[in-house]
């Protein structure tokens, strides 16, 4: 089966990551605004098509689309035992429990892209796959962020700590503050879905529980945001020392 991915950003992130795959690429009209993404795709050999905005608005469910869409495989997802198997010794992995909006997933994934994370995992069920919605909100990221997808985040999680990674997980009731702990070797950040935040089965697993300390009147932070904090806090840390 094929997908979609929408959106100028998007688009000529995937050319530039997985062009090869893809199989055409639609466009409103040609123009200015679609000249990169032609150009891309001449050079790829991908078939350039001309689309009416009837079409658009079907296939993006009338979700911006900024007249550009490209057709690709089902993304591929990788095992967790392989993206465990890279992991340098210092890096921070990202796992998901049951976060379901899309554009959150493809926000948390531009952050882990942006921060170098080794990848991200999200479950099977009662979670939010890899979607053209996703995939739009992460400006490309999901063409090189690997991404796993697994039955068990339990398991998972215990995987992880197999093969050496320090598992966190974020809370906002933990006592211990996110900005108070050391995030060096490899780390595990475990997010949870909005609104319910982590499951208490899920939190058990975690070696730790931080909390992002607020000042303000809101009681929390949405879930990429929070992600996004801690991934780059991890990065400050380890820019700080080197």
């Amino acid at each position: 089966m094929a997908r979609y991915v929408f959106g100028r950003n998007a688009v000529q992130g995937s050319l530039a990551n997985e062009g090869k795959k893809a199989t055409r690429l639609h466009v409103l009209k040609l123009g200015k605004e679609a000249e990169a993404a032609v150009a891309q795709a001449k050079a790829l050999k991908i078939k350039v098509e001309v689309k009416d905005r009837a079409w658009f608005s079907k296939l993006s469910k009338n979700s911006p689309h900024q007249g550009l869409v490209l057709e690709l495989p089902d993304f591929e997802y990788v095992a967790l035992e392989d993206l465990l198997k890279k992991a340098p010794a210092q890096t921070v992995l990202v796992m998901l429990d049951q976060v379901e909006d899309p554009h959150n997933l493809g926000a948390l994934a531009r952050s882990a892209d942006g921060a170098g994370a080794l990848g991200m995992v999200i479950t099977n069920d009662r979670s939010v796959q890899v979607t053209p919605i996703a995939e739009k909100a992460a400006s490309g990221a999901l063409s090189r962020l690997p991404v796993a997808k697994v039955i068990n985040l339990s398991r998972a999680l215990e995987a992880a700590k197999a093969a050496g990674f320090w598992i966190y997980g974020l809370d906002g009731d933990a006592k211990a503050s996110l900005y108070d702990e050391k995030l060096a070797g490899k780390v595990c950040l475990v997010l949870g879905a909005e609104g319910k935040g982590l499951r208490d089965g899920v939190g058990k697993h975690c070696d730790k529980l931080l909390k992002i300390p607020m000042t303000g009147t809101v009681g929390s932070l949405n879930v990429s945001v929070a992600g996004g904090i801690a991934m780059f806090e991890a990065v400050r840390q380890r820019t700080a020392k080197a």
